[in-house]
């Protein structure tokens, strides 16, 4: 396979802290230029990375740039308008999360893409994995009898002195809550586990100063399980843990929702504990690399988030924001 050329938007912060070091010694993808507002970090990231295409303009990038497919990396608020403007012209494109403020938006991009015929994967690295991928298989196999509940968490202490704190604490570039940011993570996951899920109830605590809730909890029904998602920016990441309990045996996966993720995923039957070790490449490299898979006609190693699972996740997250704003 020939390796995708891949352009990436706002390539400055997400992409050259994560995907761009990811990707170095991949073979089957290649940044091929990188957009961004800033000359001067631009030209750190092609000095370190040896990116030739340099772009300020996003429009002359889509334009002159050479590239196979796009990767956008923007604050969420400008999903929505990238997204469609890439996929519009025909272009493969991979989105990180979330894929736009809104499950309308997603729904709306999910039926451009299928007018389109035009691949699109949303970057959830915690599916590109072995471990997450033997979750599934054991889920879905039975192993566990009924599942019951399922508890799934990922909190971080947010650095609000960082540049990015401007545009993560603002509800209209950000999205209303902790969930939409690292919380929306735990969201996938869970709905690929489990399959989609319908609220139950939805709480937050708000302080004073903030315009966004900093610390939610979500409670919905998946396939008769109820299950537990929590996300804050308050505190963690200590208990970013991952609980799946069935009549036969659970699943614990502690350090799960982490950019590293699962040393190993404990599996519990019978009495017995087996340790599932992860042992996959770096899931931001897979992530991307099974994006080329698709792009290329071929089967991907693991199964991805497309706009379809993206929405059904923004569902979710939209009911509970109804709900706390309406307590």
């Amino acid at each position: 396979m020939t390796p995708l050329r891949l352009a990436i938007l706002s390539a400055t912060g997400t992409a050259q802290k994560r995907t761009i070091p990811a990707l170095i010694n991949s073979k089957l993808v290649t940044v091929s230029a990188i957009q961004g507002r800033s000359p001067e970090k631009l030209r750190d990231v092609s000095d370190k990375y040896g990116i030739q295409s340099l772009y300020t303009d996003e429009q002359k990038l889509l334009d002159e740039g050479s590239y196979d497919a796009v990767m956008i990396c923007s604050p969420p608020y400008m999903h929505f308008s990238q997204a469609k403007r890439v996929i519009d012209r025909g272009t493969p494109c991979l989105l990180e999360k979330p894929a736009a403020m809104s499950a309308d938006e997603c729904n709306e991009l999910s039926h451009i893409a299928a007018e389109r015929a035009v691949v699109v994967h949303v970057a959830h690295h915690l599916r590109h994995q072995d471990s997450y991928a033997r979750m599934q298989d054991i889920l879905n196999n039975g192993e566990l009898g009924e599942i019951v509940t399922a508890y799934a968490e990922w909190s971080f202490t947010l650095n609000r002195s960082a540049p990015s704190a401007s545009w993560k604490l603002d509800p209209l570039k950000n999205g209303l809550s902790a969930m939409n940011d690292a919380g929306i993570h735990s969201v996938d996951a869970m709905i690929g586990l489990l399959g989609p899920g319908s609220l139950r109830g939805a709480a937050s605590v708000r302080r004073p100063e903030d315009k966004t809730h900093e610390t939610v909890d979500i409670l919905c029904e998946q396939q008769k399980c109820l299950t537990h998602i929590r996300s804050s920016r308050l505190y963690g990441p200590s208990a970013n843990d991952l609980r799946i309990n069935g009549t036969d045996g659970s699943i614990y996966a502690p350090g799960f929702f982490t950019e590293a993720s699962s040393v190993s995923v404990h599996v519990t039957r019978g009495g017995k504990t087996e340790s599932v070790r992860h042992s996959s490449p770096n899931p931001y490299q897979v992530e991307v690399e099974d994006f080329a898979r698709s792009v290329e006609g071929l089967t991907p190693l693991f199964p991805f988030t497309d706009l379809h699972y993206a929405g059904l996740a923004m569902s979710l997250i939209d009911s509970a924001h109804q709900t706390i704003t309406s307590t």
